[in-house]
């Protein structure tokens, strides 16, 4: 893909692939001091390269941005500018397909029950007012590699967000937006077949309560649970450059109403039972 003595000849054809992919993934790219053969140096980080002029973009600590051809840095410099174009290919879409997808784990009922004792002297026992239904969620990732190398060392990291309402009393429920992240490593995603992996699920849950009143005349209001989406991304290290492609399920989810955390809620049931 490259010329033997350095960059600066790179072929046209390889360098629009490498323009098209960057969308598709972020490399980043520490400032650095590249050094010319002559001693003259530029601290700067590499924000774009050319292929049809065959210059590197770089832009200075003042902000100010230079063109420059690679050959006329030394060589350890023009290793790291040749990583900086492999890593922008990588993790995109022609190289590694992503598809996402949500699954249900899961589905379950649990009934609320409670001993009535009557003014009478009568007794009931086991008596069900409630049934609460529980529904697991996880969503599917399938990694194809497109490349015709094996890519190693992938870091996932995704948060799942999703809404539950509780059951409340004297007043409606109000949906409480939750999180669940989880960071994990594949080693290696081949060639030959495509790498699943499979989230830690969420569980929510539907009070199905029917409402009963209470002492001041407020009946206990049942909550309920709905999924919203996923954001994930994946990283990985080319020489001293990480790289990383972000993405989301659906496709719609809002980045500003749904930023990326790195936290996971408790979702426990916790009814606000008018037979306590």
């Amino acid at each position: 893909m490259f010329m033997k003595k350095g960059i600066c000849g790179c072929r046209p054809a390889v360098v629009f692939l490498i323009g098209a992919l960057f969308v598709a993934s972020h490399v980043y790219a520490d400032i650095r001091i590249f050094t010319a053969p002559g001693g003259k140096t530029v601290e700067a980080e590499i924000v774009d390269y050319d292929a049809r002029s065959g210059l590197v973009q770089l832009k200075r600590k003042d902000g100010k941005e230079l063109k420059v051809k690679p050959c006329i840095f030394v060589e350890a410099d023009q290793r790291y500018i040749k990583n900086w174009m492999k890593a922008q290919t990588v993790l995109a879409d022609q190289s590694l397909r992503i598809n996402s997808s949500k699954k249900v784990i899961k589905e379950w009922k649990v009934p609320e029950s409670k001993d009535l004792s009557f003014t009478s002297g009568n007794k009931e026992e086991d008596i069900v007012f409630n049934t609460i239904d529980y529904q697991s969620v996880a969503y599917e990732f399938t990694f194809k590699n497109a490349a015709s190398n094996p890519i190693k060392d992938v870091e996932l990291e995704y948060c799942i967000y999703y809404e539950q309402s509780p059951a409340t009393s004297g007043k409606s429920p109000e949906a409480q937006v939750k999180t669940r992240y989880e960071k994990t490593k594949i080693m290696i995603i081949t060639t030959d077949e495509p790498y699943v992996i499979t989230t830690e699920p969420v569980t929510i849950y539907e009070d199905l309560i029917n409402a009963l009143p209470l002492a001041g005349g407020d009946p206990r209001r049942g909550g309920e649970g709905k999924i919203i989406g996923v954001l994930a991304r994946v990283s990985t290290k080319v020489g001293e450059l990480t790289v990383s492609r972000s993405w989301s399920y659906p496709k719609s989810l809002d980045p500003e109403k749904y930023p990326w955390v790195e936290t996971t809620s408790s979702n426990e049931h916790s009814p606000t039972n008018p037979f306590l």
